[in-house]
């Protein structure tokens, strides 16, 4: 992973719960803060309508429990307001409540974004606001100082800034004019309020209009710089979050393009697990050499452009084979290739060496049937390939040369492997007598007897695996 994703990790948001439950954490560790963040975070994510309905019904929740409890206190005082009309007042607003609830639910249900609900929502609670001011006068109660701020932050927190400021100024107008209302005598003043002859007393109505005013101000004011900052996060995370997608492309292209160049199961250890380690370790490997028998007189025969497709075509062939088997790549040598087993994740030397053996066997068999198939393209050149495996103790690791690494196997059994090749027959697989230990009674194997090779001082007794039929040998006339 590259410092910019790194990077990008540190500052990304806290996992959400779904997250920590989806990758194995139980819910329960989980703060109740942030579950109440993250029920929060889902409920301003949802359609306008969606969340009307859920506002509404807060409201009708609210508005089922406090209203009778006022009513059983203004019982106590008589005088102060009409029972009667209050309970009214509170039961209409109720129903009208959970009629907005249901049309916004119902709307939201059908797909649709709504928008008007909120306007509905608004309109229908400002209207019961504006009789519940006119019943209480519109400063004298302590409600129309906690009502309307409420509801400025409600709606605020919930929808967006516009919505908010329009519950704002609905609640200032409402009570703006009702006050007027009162002064000009239109509605009577309530029971309480300070009057001089006969009329409601402006000096009162100014001081306390500034008090509450004052406070709905602010409190909006609050309100909305909560959403700018929380709107200022949710863009600052998703660009975040496209810059890590961004960063996630790349690094899966690096990961695409690093496969071409080192073995598949190394790349995915670098980029998945932790680093490699740079020592080098003892372990038993099984190594696997191959060359094609006289490629330099086939290259004599052929066109550049022509060589080099066969080559791809056959070096394809053969990864796609090793990788089948679980063999590591470790690099091509001119027409040559290695295969490793056992280098990387835990060694189990008896499978290691029979999957090489299979890998071989197989490996033959599709080089024969590459070899029908450009036969059939009209290339007259005969395609066959050596292939020796031994196993044993070698040192494997990265090896550092002029700046850069590379993970390989080393040592005199690799060596081993290599000469086993080089005096196998083509078309054939030879192997070390510690591989044919491993792997008999499952392959078949043929006695060849002990060979003499390069570097070593003593024979070294050989098998050949079966199953291939001698390889294939593809006399073809020239091409053009």
């Amino acid at each position: 992973m590259n410092a910019e994703a790194a990077l990008l990790l540190d500052d990304a948001a806290p996992p959400t719960v779904a997250a920590l439950v989806e990758r194995g954490d139980d819910e329960r560790t989980v703060s109740p803060g942030w579950r109440m963040a993250e029920r929060y975070l889902r409920l301003n994510t949802l359609p306008t309508a969606q969340k009307t309905a859920v506002v509404a019904t807060l409201a009708l929740l609210f508005h089922l429990v406090i209203p009778p409890v006022a009513a059983l206190a203004f019982r106590a005082v008589p005088k102060l307001v009409d029972i009667a009309e209050f309970e009214r007042l509170a039961a209409g607003w109720a129903l009208a409540l959970l009629a907005v609830a249901l049309v916004s639910a119902a709307t939201a249900r059908s797909g649709r974004e709504g928008r008007w609900t909120f306007y509905l929502f608004l309109f229908v609670y400002a209207a019961f606001e504006a009789r519940l001011i006119e019943i209480f006068g519109a400063f004298r109660s302590p409600l129309m100082g906690v009502g309307p701020p409420l509801q400025v932050v409600l709606v605020g927190l919930v929808f967006d800034a516009r919505a908010g400021w329009s519950a704002a100024a609905c609640a200032g107008v409402l009570m703006v004019l009702l006050a007027a209302m009162e002064i000009a005598g239109t509605v009577p003043p309530p029971p309480g309020m300070i009057v001089v002859e006969g009329r409601a007393f402006l000096g009162w109505y100014l001081g306390i209009a500034t008090l509450v005013i004052g406070m709905a101000g602010y409190v909006a004011l609050l309100v909305q710089v909560v959403v700018t900052v929380r709107e200022t996060q949710r863009r600052r995370l998703e660009a975040a979050h496209r810059h890590l997608a961004s960063a996630n492309a790349a690094l899966e292209r690096g990961a695409s393009m690093l496969r071409r160049y080192v073995p598949a199961q190394l790349a995915d250890q670098l980029f998945v697990e932790r680093p490699m380690d740079p020592r080098q370790e003892r372990r038993t490997v099984t190594v696997f050499f191959s060359d094609v028998e006289g490629f330099s007189a086939v290259t004599d025969r052929l066109e550049a452009e022509e060589i080099a497709r066969l080559l791809s075509e056959y070096r394809s062939a053969m990864v796609h084979v090793a990788e089948r088997y679980g063999g590591t790549v470790d690099k091509f040598i001119g027409d040559g290739m290695m295969v490793l087993f056992g280098v990387l994740g835990s060694a189990h030397d008896a499978a290691d060496a029979r999957r090489a053996v299979e890998m071989a066997l197989s490996m033959q068999t599709q080089i024969a049937a590459l070899g029908h198939r450009w036969h059939g393209e009209g290339i007259a050149v005969p395609f066959r390939v050596r292939m020796g495996i031994n196993t044993g103790v070698a040192t494997v690791g990265s090896f550092a040369a002029a700046g850069r690494l590379e993970y390989t196997a080393i040592g005199t059994q690799v060596n081993l492997a290599a000469r086993i090749q080089q005096r196998c027959q083509a078309g054939r697989v030879l192997l070390s007598h510690a591989t044919w230990a491993l792997v008999q009674p499952a392959v078949p194997c043929t006695d060849v007897g002990e060979i003499t090779v390069k570097g070593f001082h003593y024979p070294v007794r050989v098998y050949e695996a079966c199953g291939v039929g001698g390889g294939t040998t593809v006399a073809l006339r020239p091409a053009g």
